[in-house]
């Protein structure tokens, strides 16, 4: 039986599968909010997520609201350009309500 398990020279080890915590989130960027569900890694941080060498954060089942509140966007995925993130903050899963402004 072929192991789907692959080492690294330094002894780190690779699977096809990689498990991730969903939290839902608030995130201020430099435009406006999103909303949605960020995910990772049990045992990390959503501070190790943004510090990581990607460009962009996974956002699904994101809302985009404009500074004055007003939605503009909903998707399943959203690629989040981190360069334009001033915050993010965990929420509550039963936080549905709308922001009341970009800047909070």
């Amino acid at each position: 039986m072929k192991s789907n398990i692959q080492f690294d020279s330094k002894g780190k080890f690779f699977t096809p599968v990689v498990d991730k915590d969903v939290v839902p989130s608030r995130i201020q960027t430099t435009n406006g909010m999103v909303r949605g569900n960020l995910h990772i890694r049990p045992g990390e941080r959503i501070k190790d997520l943004l510090n990581e060498s990607s460009d962009f954060v996974a956002v699904t089942q994101a809302t985009a609201y404009r500074p004055d509140g007003e939605m503009i966007l909903e998707a399943e995925f959203l690629a989040l350009n981190t360069r334009y993130v001033v915050w993010v903050a965990e929420e509550k899963r039963d936080s549905a309500s709308k922001p009341t402004g970009g800047q909070a």
